[in-house]
């Protein structure tokens, strides 16, 4: 078989034969991506098997069995690797990173051993500011004035720092 005739062979082939074609492919490659690669290997395949087609069957038996015979090379393949699936949206998470939920609880348990450290006057409010409630409010359940309440609070504060930093607060 000249060049010629193969090249003519081959795009009567492909031509007549691509839906035929990508249903063998279909049926071994579910991943789209995959099975354009896997049709154009066909297409490869069938080029380099036509000088070894002699005529003594159809040329679609021909084009589908050299079809059949490169997808079951390309699944042979294809099974040693492992399956890649494309993660879902849903598996993003806003929750901090194991190490920093760690470093979160080490400096929390630091922080309330440092404030049981802290004299009963300065603890109190100080509890309730870690609480969430506001001046007024820790005020108001101490039976403080506000005034009062925030003078405790900023003399907490400086000596929270010291007792954080020292080394025997784990």
């Amino acid at each position: 078989m000249t060049t010629s005739e193969r090249k003519k062979l081959f795009h009567q082939s492909i031509a007549e034969m691509k839906d035929f074609i990508l249903r063998i492919a279909a049926t071994h490659e579910q991943d789209p991506d995959l099975r354009k690669d896997l049709v154009q290997d066909i297409a490869l395949a069938v080029w380099q098997a036509l000088p070894g087609f002699r005529g003594d069957a159809n040329v679609k038996t021909f084009v589908g069995r050299v079809a059949i015979n490169r997808c079951l090379a390309h699944a042979s393949q294809h099974a040693r690797v492992p399956k890649k699936e494309i993660l879902s949206q849903d598996l993003a998470t806003s929750a901090p990173c194991p190490e920093t939920s760690i470093q979160v609880k080490l400096t929390t348990e630091r922080l309330h051993q440092a404030v049981a450290q802290l004299p009963t006057s300065l603890r109190e409010p100080t509890v309730l500011m870690l609480e969430g409630y506001k001046t007024g409010e820790i005020a108001e359940i101490m039976g403080l004035s506000p005034g009062a309440t925030s003078v405790r609070l900023n003399r907490a504060r400086p000596l929270l720092a010291q007792l954080m930093e020292k080394k025997d607060v784990p």
